[in-house]
């Protein structure tokens, strides 16, 4: 372990750019060769993931409860103090690293990928990119806040999913006419946040020096397997085979259920008639059949689980 490592990363949550920045200096400040390099790219990782995981477990403490602005505040903090200087480091140990000539065994792909994301960075763009975070942050408060009032209870749109497979098709109707009502409610708000999406992507794009955001996404993105041109293909295909599939297979359920028209509330329903299944009943019993679930699968994959449950990462209520 690290002098600088937190015991717990929860106690890196709260840290100041003062406390993370000598790590990176120590790191730029190395020489390099082919006998320490593994333990300084260990270094580097290190430091990588725990700022990786503290970012999303601030992003998700937003997502949680949309309203919390405590833990809003935490996020933006770390937007604004930690992550651009973050991203700043450590494009000074990529390019340190593919300045020295050194490939470590194994490492081909990773130094593409390092190499990708070099030729991306731009100084200007980090605040730009925490400005798209905050985006984010606005976004899904707007969807946070959709609620309706089902059977007495106010509830979240995702909780009228399970009607959608009940056998009573009016109210299937009403509680996807319902849904979509409160959806288009923010139609305005979401399509002004669209716009400043795209304004903001695409100065990110222009001042990588590409022509448009799907450029640069895809480059941050490091899709180097299929371009933008595969995808109007496979997009085409879909087109000719997929959907005349789905069609005869939306055709053969509005037989089954004795319908003229097929609408959108039919299509999660048992077309047979046979009631929807409900494998679990609380959150708790959810997460309970789950481990035992993925501890068959595999024993670790239900460690895994309940760690993340045991750490407070799961948001299942919904």
């Amino acid at each position: 372990m690290y002098s600088w490592m937190p015991g717990k990363v929860d106690e890196f949550l709260d840290w100041k750019w003062s406390q993370i920045e000598p790590i990176f200096i120590n790191l730029r400040g190395q020489q390099l060769d082919d006998k320490n390099i593994e333990p300084w790219l260990d270094e580097w990782s290190e430091i990588s993931k725990i700022l990786d995981e503290t970012h999303w477990r601030l992003y998700d403490a937003t997502t949680i409860a949309t309203n919390d602005e405590t833990a809003e505040e935490r996020f933006t903090r770390f937007l604004d103090e930690i992550r651009p200087k973050a991203r700043a480091a450590e494009q000074g140990l990529k390019e340190k690293l593919l300045s020295s000539g050194i490939i470590p065994d194994g490492y081909q792909v990773v130094l593409r990928d390092l190499q990708a994301q070099s030729e991306i960075f731009r100084e200007e763009n980090q605040a730009l990119l925490s400005e798209e975070k905050k985006l984010v942050i606005e976004y899904d408060k707007i969807i946070g806040a959709q609620t309706v009032e089902w059977d007495g209870d106010q509830i979240p749109l995702l909780q009228l999913q399970p009607i959608f497979e009940e056998a009573d098709r009016e109210r299937r109707e009403k509680a996807w006419r319902l849904s979509a009502t409160r959806q288009l409610q923010d139609r305005q708000a979401i399509n002004a946040l669209y716009r400043q999406f795209l304004e903001l992507r695409q100065s990110i794009a222009t001042n990588a020096g590409l022509y448009n955001y799907r450029d640069y996404r895809w480059q941050e993105l490091l899709r180097f397997d299929y371009s933008p041109e595969d995808c109007y293909q496979f997009h085409n295909a879909i087109e000719s085979a997929a959907v005349p599939a789905a069609q005869l297979i939306y055709e053969k359920r509005r037989q089954r259920l004795g319908l003229k028209k097929l609408r959108p509330w039919d299509l999660a329903v048992d077309p047979d008639g046979k009631p929807a299944l409900k494998p679990f009943g609380t959150t708790r019993e959810l997460i309970e059949k789950s481990v035992k679930i993925f501890s068959q699968v595999e024993a670790d994959f239900g460690d895994y689980f309940q760690l993340m449950y045991d750490e407070n990462l799961l948001d299942l209520e919904s």
